[in-house]
């Protein structure tokens, strides 16, 4: 590869992924206003099971980071509960890392997060 191909590659692996496993086949992409941002999406297989997460955090740059991995780390460590439960779950994880204010700085949005078996069966969903 080009120094050129190499830095494209770069570029593309910032923000796009392509997983194929089973049936299955996920092509997402993020493109993010700065460097760091506190948006993202996530998928992992478990049991057969395909399990996803979109989210928002609000805010900006490393702050906005940091609460979206914690976020993260909160989904993984919840591998088999279903999407409803694994709401609940990380929902109490930040208010209870908010502290008494309830900082802003806890604040995300859940743009879904959702939960299939096969490629065909119907998408369970939550919002």
């Amino acid at each position: 590869m080009t120094d050129e191909e190499r830095a494209i590659l770069d570029e593309l692996g910032r923000w796009a992924e392509r997983v194929a496993e089973g049936g299955w086949s996920i092509d997402a992409m993020t493109t993010p206003l700065h460097d760091v941002a506190g948006d993202y999406t996530a998928w992992r297989f478990a049991d057969g099971v395909l399990t996803f997460e979109l989210v928002d955090v609000m805010g900006k740059g490393v702050s906005a980071a940091l609460v979206a991995a914690a976020i993260h780390s909160a989904f993984q460590a919840r591998p088999s509960l279903p999407p409803a439960d694994a709401v609940t779950a990380v929902n109490h994880v930040r208010y209870r890392a908010g502290g008494a204010t309830r900082s802003r700085q806890w604040r995300f949005r859940l743009r879904g997060c959702g939960a299939r078996a096969d490629p065909a069966a119907p998408l369970r969903w939550i919002n």
